[in-house]
């Protein structure tokens, strides 16, 4: 069965500077059923309150690494007008202002992907959910300070932990969906393939007919393959089949002037259109617009019917197990089919 679809999520940069601190998030985001995405405004915190090096290099691995979202124009625009009727509704001063406007940017970024947006700051979170709908999951309360700054962590600890556990996501997620694409591809070559060779198949019934191969027509349906051409006559089965095509000259052509088959056919032409099909596995049915030319007892005809087919699959090769055949009109060429009597050939 295919597997389950992992929901996308984006970690505030709370949730990072929390764990860098305390180690308390890392089981929860081992045992999370979430995708994570990054947005490129959480690094940018990272970024600008890094003291060692070795918080810089975490912060850019994880740029590196991490499937990230930039906030695009719109974004921006919107993140602007939430933060500003925010500002006058609680009365923030510039400092309070420069961090929520870095919280929209996050919180709008990750609803314009689907993400859930995972925090510590719930307060100022939900007073942009009142603006704008998104999901939010608080996982805490926010710590109080907002950077690397004088905040001792285990460096090898967090780095190693979280940033493995959010990768290999990201792989298992990819090799999923890789491994779904490949499959659906896959189905999807097997689909052409197969109704390639069932307009083949139809084709080669014309090429045997036009061609006057008709020894070889009860090979292209299954051991109980069906005819059932009407008025015209029927058939099941090989032998039958052989015996039905058999009043045709078999190895060669009919030729105008030659002499008549026990059905009355001379010469035959038939002109294939439309052939449509629907598969259901190694199963299908289908139709298709005939037209023929032939010569029925020495007089010139007009031939106009569908073919209703009954395809299957066996060891590999596609066959017809039942043809049918409704005409539309069998006249000669002299008459036409503006008569009411339109099945003037083989009656």
């Amino acid at each position: 069965m295919p597997s389950r679809t992992l929901e996308l999520a984006v970690l505030d940069t709370s949730i990072y500077i929390e764990n860098f601190r305390t180690g308390r998030f890392t089981q929860r985001i081992l045992e999370s059923q979430f995708l994570f995405r990054g947005v490129s405004v959480v690094i940018h915190e990272l970024l600008r309150g890094a003291r060692k090096p070795e918080e810089r290099e975490f912060a850019l691995e994880l740029a590196a690494n991490l499937r990230l979202y930039t906030p695009t124009e719109r974004i921006w625009l919107d993140s602007g007008e939430v933060v500003a009727r925010l500002a006058v509704a609680k009365g923030y001063d510039r400092r309070k202002i420069q961090e929520l406007s870095f919280d929209a940017l996050i919180t709008l970024t990750a609803r314009s992907i689907g993400a859930t947006m995972i925090t510590l700051n719930r307060q100022d979170f939900e007073d942009i959910q009142q603006h704008r709908r998104f999901r939010l999951l608080c996982w805490g309360v926010a710590p109080a300070k907002d950077s690397f700054a004088e905040w001792p962590f285990s460096l090898d600890y967090c780095w190693i932990v979280i940033l493995q556990q959010i990768l290999s996501k990201e792989g298992k997620s990819m090799a999923q969906d890789l491994e779904a694409r490949v499959k659906e591809l896959e189905a999807k070559v097997q689909e052409l393939n197969d109704r390639e060779a069932i307009r083949d198949l139809r084709y080669r019934y014309h090429e045997y007919v036009n061609e006057g191969k008709f020894a070889d027509i009860a090979n292209l349906f299954t051991e109980d393959g069906v005819l059932d051409f009407g008025h015209l006559g029927k058939a099941k089965g090989k032998a039958e089949l052989n015996a039905f095509f058999g009043n045709l000259p078999a190895g060669q052509s009919p030729q105008p002037g030659g002499p008549a088959t026990p059905r009355g056919i001379s010469f035959v032409k038939q002109f294939i259109h439309n052939h449509i099909i629907h598969l259901q596995g190694d199963r299908g049915t289908g139709f298709a617009y005939l037209e023929a030319k032939p010569v029925y007892k020495g007089e010139s005809f007009l031939v106009a019917a569908r073919y209703d087919d009954e395809y299957v699959k066996q060891n590999g090769q596609w066959k017809f197990r039942k043809m049918g055949l409704t005409p539309y009109f069998m006249v000669p060429l002299r008459e036409g089919w503006a008569q009411e009597d339109r099945i003037k050939m083989g009656r």
